[in-house]
This record gives C-alpha cells, structure tokens and sequence, in this order.
C-alpha cells in the first residue's frame, strides 16, 4: 500500500518537515500531549507533552509511556478499524506473533482512546483510518456477507460471532448482512439468493461443510460465471478447518484480520459427477473413501470434541486394519495434454444409459465438463486413451486433496497448492497397524510422504467395491455410487493470510 491521498483526510492535519511530509493531527491521554501521523508505513504516535514534572520526572519517562497504552508505532499491515466515541479515538489492530514459525496468529487489541479536538475531528480520522489501511484506499466501505453455522463443530459460530468477529468488522466500517443458518444446505440457498456484484466477500463463520455448501450457492446456478468471482473467507469454528488452516488461518482473529485485509488467491475447484440419480456438486478441498471417511462420518457421534474426533477416529481404523476395495482411474496434466478432451461413449444399451445419466449430470449449472466423454467411457469399463487405472485394488487411505491440510493437525498433501491446477491423490495399499501408525504420527507435519503413494490428477473416477465405508466429498457424504471428478483451474478466489512484511500490508477488495 503507498498510502494514497486518502491519508490526508486527517481533520486539522498539518505538514510536518521533520515527518517526510506525513500528515498529523494531535490528542490527549490522561492529560498528556501526542501527536498522532498516518503516513505511508502506518501510525505513529509520540507523545510531546508530560503530564507533569511531578508526577512523570525525565528518568521515568519511558515507564510512563509504557502505561499509556498507546504503542508509539503501529504497523499499516496490522491496523484493522477504528472507532470514534465523541471526540475520543481508538485504533484497533492485529499484531502478529509467531512469524516465521509453522502457525504464525495474531490478536486483536484495541489502543487506549486518545481524545482529539472535536468529535467531528475523531470522525474523520476514523475514516481516514479505515479507507487507508481497510478499504484499500477506496471510498465505499468493503460490503460482506456473512453466514455463521450454529450446528459447526462445537457449536460457537454465533458467539464467536458477536464476541470477536462483528465488532472487527464494524470497526473497519464493512457493511454486514449476517445469517444464522437453520438447516443443512441453508448456507447453499443464502448464497443462491445472492445477486452478482452485491457483495464483496462471502465470510463462512463454520467449518469446511458450511464452507462447501456456500460453494454450491456460488456455482451451482446459471449465472455461475459472474458469482465466482466473489471470494470467500473461512473463519475456522468447525471440527476440521482445513481451508483456514492451509491458508494460514489459524485462529478466530487472524482469519478476521484477513477479511479486512482482503487478500486473495485464485483457488482450484472440482466439478463431480454421479449417476444415481444424476447430481452435480463442486469441491474446495478433498474427495475421500475409505480410512479417511470412516474416521470422519463415522465420528460424526463426537463432534462435541472438535478436531480431537479425527485423531480418535483415525487410531480406531489403524486398529482395526479395514482395507477397502475400488476401481480407480486417473489422468495427470501429461495424459490430459495428450488425450484433449475427445472420446465416445460406449454404443450398448447399459453404456448408453450410463452415458445419459452422466451428461444428464454434466449438464446442471456449472462450469463446463471437459472430460464427459472420457467419463461415460469409464461408466461402461472402458479406459479412455491417455487416462490409467490406479494399481492398487484395495487401499486404506484414500484422499484427491485439493489442499495441503485436512484439518488443523493432518497435513495430508504437503505438496498441495489452491491454484496448482490439479488434485493431489494419495492412497496407501492395505498396511500393518504399525504401518498406519507411523503414517498418522508423521502426517502432523506432513512427513509421511516416504510411506505413501501420491499422483497429480486433473480427473479422477471412482468406483467403490466395498461395504463398511463412504464416499465423501469435503467433509460431506454423497451417494455410494461411482464417482467421477474434474478439476477447473483457478476457478474461484478465496481470501488469504496477507504475506506481511514490517509495515506493508493492504486489501485485495476489488
């Protein structure tokens, strides 16, 4: 951010030589004098009058300043709003801690208040605040809509709500139209209702499920094409959090201090197709079977316990030993580049039906299939050109992750990225307790590639051949039929963890 002519809006400002020309204004706090400038790398505040001799002598200066609660320096990349009470200002801001190490997180604080010339003087340098380091620079404040899911994980979205997400974002000045969603696949019809162009971000206060049905109401209507283009957030209160966690949200206010940042990143989304009935539905972050979905759905039981269920459920499978059969076949970028996206249809009769039902399911609102002929080749068991069959007929884990966490602890695909253009597909043939054990404990910092297999897809289908497990998509159970998934490159945007250095920082809402 260069600061922009936006950071002269400061009521009473004036010149300042010895500032390199930033502009200032000035206040007090319990009785002492301090300037306060917004200039291109943030706010400083330096205090120029004691509040007495008597009470404050020069050799303790320093302490008294540290009392004020007001930080001589705050950084543009952490300021988050700011709010004005008569003619008394408050800054807040976002510091980070943690930087460099694995889960860099901040916490929202709010400064002292400093009481400036006039309420009308506290006003504006709130406004000056917000459009300089909130809005982008921008005169019309970002507009969000925001859908909280009181059934995610243990059940805080609306406190979490109301405690440290609403009071953020009303003192960065957003617009809000919030949503307490009521049932399953609520949040889908909010964001159907959406007009293209009305919002400047979609905020899910939730998990990965209340994340991917937000996604079905963004693409699964005729005016996808423009809808996509409205990214959106994740504010990680569910059991798993993994879109928060591989975008570096790891906590409540770091996640909200993105929102107001507005950062983004061109994000990979998968169309898949069934048959039985014929359905559609897109996913954000993974197409499990096996091990993976038997300690998710079938931990759904002890959701109370947030992402803990998933360490429970996964020790009771290694235990356990189950093996999974299922006919999979996958085409990487080579065999996508090699193969286009020509092919045909089985001509007999049960090939044809399939065929149908598959275009039948292409065909609803989304972007288009590439691979459909390729697909209804598959149906009838026939391996188009260029495409594999997966060698292992039975595995344990199963996962085509589109990102390189799972949750907040198992970072399944360490080589993932949002915009990489395919999915990561990792499996593991049927292996010893000690086996299974090895590959969990070393999957919290996603150094059990060694023990497993892993391929690049760009479409995958999927036919599962055993009983006792799930297909699952995002966290989301779907019809125990074959499964059949396409990759759309940089399809959609989500908002990201702003890659900060001291004193940058900035949005991406536009």
């Amino acid at each position: 951010m260069d600061g922009g002519t936006n950071r002269e809006a400061l009521l009473n400002a004036s010149e300042d030589p010895e500032a390199g020309g930033a502009l200032q204004a000035t206040g007090r706090h319990k009785g002492a004098l301090f300037k306060l400038r917004l200039g291109p790398q943030g706010v400083t505040i330096q205090q120029v009058e004691e509040k007495s001799a008597a009470s404050c002598p020069e050799i303790m200066a320093s302490i008294c300043r540290f009392n004020t609660g007001l930080p001589a320096q705050i950084p543009d990349g952490d300021i988050v709003g700011a709010t004005a009470s008569g003619a008394s200002l408050t800054i807040w801001h976002a510091p980070l801690t943690g930087a460099g190490g694995e889960r860099p997180s901040r916490h929202v604080k709010r400064t002292a208040s400093l009481q400036l010339d006039s309420p009308e003087a506290a006003e504006q340098a709130v406004r000056a605040l917000r459009t300089a380091c909130c809005w982008r620079d921008s005169d019309a404040p970002p507009r969000l809509l925001v859908v909280a899911n009181p059934a995610s994980g243990p059940g805080k979205a609306p406190s979490t709500y109301e405690k440290q997400v609403r009071p953020v974002l009303e003192a960065a000045g957003c617009q809000l139209e919030m949503h307490l969603t009521k049932a399953r696949h609520h949040a889908t019809e909010l964001v159907q209702r959406v007009a293209p162009g009305s919002f400047d971000a979609i905020v899910a206060i939730g998990g990965d499920g209340t994340t991917h049905e937000v996604l079905q109401g963004l693409l699964s209507r005729p005016d996808w094409d423009a809808m996509r283009r409205t990214p959106f957030a994740q504010i990680p209160c569910g059991s798993g959090n993994a879109l928060a966690a591989s975008v570096g949200l790891w906590t409540v206010d770091t996640a909200v201090h993105a929102v107001v940042k507005g950062q983004q990143r061109a994000f990979d989304i998968a169309s898949v197709l069934q048959q039985s009935p014929p359905r559609r539905c897109f996913s954000f972050l993974s197409i499990n079977y096996g091990m993976i979905t038997n300690l998710d759905i079938g931990t759904e039981h002890l959701r109370w316990m947030g992402g803990t269920r998933f360490v429970v459920g996964a020790l009771q499978q290694i235990l356990l030993k189950k093996k999974h059969a299922a006919r999979v076949a996958i085409l990487d970028h080579a065999g996508a580049a090699a193969a286009g996206t020509a092919g045909a249809a089985a001509g007999s009769d049960g090939g044809q039906q399939q065929g149908d039902a598959l275009a039948a399911a292409a065909a609803f609102d989304g972007p288009p299939v590439q691979h459909l002929a390729a697909f209804q080749q598959l149906a009838a068991q026939q391996l188009p050109a260029s495409w594999e069959w997966l060698p292992d007929s039975e595995v344990s884990l199963f996962a085509a992750s589109n990102l390189p966490r799972l949750d907040m602890n198992f970072h399944l695909a360490p080589d993932a990225s949002l915009d990489s253009g395919h999915f990561n597909l990792i499996w593991t043939p049927p292996a010893s307790r000690r086996q299974g054990l090895a590959v969990l404990t070393a999957s919290e910092k996603g150094e059990h590639m060694p023990l497993v297999k892993q391929r690049r897809v760009v479409a995958m289908a999927l036919e599962p051949l055993s009983t006792g497990t799930w297909l699952v998509v995002d966290g989301e159970e779907v019809p125990y039929t074959p499964l059949f998934m396409e990759v759309h490159p940089s399809l959609c945007s989500t908002i990201v963890a702003p890659t900060l250095v001291h004193g940058s920082g900035g949005g991406a809402h536009s």
